[in-house]
This record gives C-alpha cells, sequence and structure tokens, in this order.
C-alpha cells in the first residue's frame, strides 16, 4: 500500500495541472470575452454621445442668430392641383416685398434641388453632377 501512495500522488497531481490548464484557458477565455464586451459598450456609448451632440447642434438648440422667432416660411398652394406646394415666382416675391411691410425682408429658394444641377468638369477629369439652387438676395441675409 505505500508504493501505491507515489503513484496515486503522482496520478492526481498530474490531474490537478491538467485542470489548472484548462482553467488558464477558460479564463483566458473569459477575458477575452469580457475584452470584447467592454469594447462594444464603449463604440456605443460613444456612438451614442456622438448622435446626441449632433441632434443637439442641428435640432435642439436654437439657430445662432437674433430674431429667429420671426423668421416665416411662405407657401404658394393651388387647391385645383392637389395638395403639394408650390414656390413662389420672383415677381411673386417682388409683390411680397412692396405690399406687406411686416415683412422687412423676403426672400426666395426652390422647394427642391432637383432639376437644378450643374455640370462640373477640370481639365478632363471625370464630370461631376452638383446640386444646385438658385436663391434670392435676402435669403441668407442675418442682421
Amino acid at each position: 500500500m505505500t508504493d501505491d501512495l507515489p503513484e496515486e500522488l503522482a496520478f492526481h497531481l498530474e490531474e490537478l495541472k491538467q485542470e489548472r490548464l484548462a482553467l488558464g484557458d477558460t479564463e483566458a477565455q473569459a477575458d477575452r470575452f469580457a475584452l470584447a464586451a467592454i469594447g462594444i459598450l464603449a463604440l456605443g456609448i460613444g456612438m451614442s454621445v456622438a448622435m446626441f451632440s449632433l441632434v443637439d447642434a442641428v435640432l435642439i438648440r436654437p439657430l445662432p442668430f437674433p430674431g429667429q422667432e420671426l423668421i416665416r416660411v411662405i407657401w404658394k398652394a393651388d387647391p385645383l392641383a392637389g395638395p403639394h406646394v408650390e414656390e413662389l415666382a420672383y415677381p411673386e416675391l417682388r409683390d411680397l416685398q412692396q405690399n406687406i411691410a411686416e415683412f422687412e425682408y423676403a426672400a426666395v429658394m426652390p422647394t427642391s434641388l432637383y432639376g437644378y444641377g450643374q455640370v462640373l468638369q477640370v481639365d478632363g477629369a471625370e464630370p461631376v453632377e452638383i446640386a444646385a439652387g438658385r436663391y434670392s438676395g435676402a435669403s441668407l441675409r442675418v442682421s
């Protein structure tokens, strides 16, 4: 029986060593999983902060000039043509400017950029279409 003890001890020591190696693999796998989870959380939090900053700057914060509550949009509607709105023509803009004293400035701009594109080509390079719109002079005026 005493001869079996060192053999049993060696067997248990070998078993303990293999369990320790397996445990080390499991710990390394858990560490990698934790690192991946922390990275994904950090990326998600960073993207959320970036999106909120963008929404805050564009939609929530007021425009950076005085008297912004006085800005109005005027649409021309034709009940016979349906529910869509029409752009004001330059003669109609002139009529608004002359006949409505409450308007300090009046300007026109297109309701869409479709159809106003221009093609730009420099020194034989590939042509590029640029969306452009025609605006009246007061449309960019900030007082």
